[in-house]
């Protein structure tokens, strides 16, 4: 699971890419300047950029909870709810990784790799 530091700069980090601009944590993804056609390029940035998404963190977002995110959703809840709740680990096999579930294990059981 990431940590809340994590989380808070996974979201903030992508706002900022989609918007152009920062987001304050108490406010809405419509406040930060997210519109309808800033989503699925958010939810992108969220779940797979290598730079600043969870993937950084080689964890992966369940996609039904992230595509429920709204304009109102708010930055504290992107950050709380979907991300630290729905984020989980993957095994560091470089031609599959496999998602990991919770307690990690030290080395995948399907494939051996170690899981970080």
């Amino acid at each position: 699971m990431l940590t809340r530091s994590q989380a808070s700069e996974v979201v903030l980090s992508s706002v900022a890419k989609t918007t152009g601009r920062g987001a304050q944590p108490g406010g809405t993804l419509r406040d930060a300047g997210v519109t309808d056609a800033k989503l699925p390029p958010l939810i992108i940035t969220l779940v797979s950029d290598p730079a600043i998404g969870v993937a950084r963190f080689q964890h992966v977002l369940d996609p039904n909870i992230v595509g429920g995110i709204r304009l109102d959703t708010t930055i504290d809840d992107l950050t709380d709810q979907v991300l630290r709740l729905s984020a989980g680990k993957l095994c560091s096999n470089p031609t599959n990784p496999h998602e990991q579930s919770y307690p990690y294990p030290t080395s995948c059981p399907v494939c051996g790799y170690p899981v970080r």
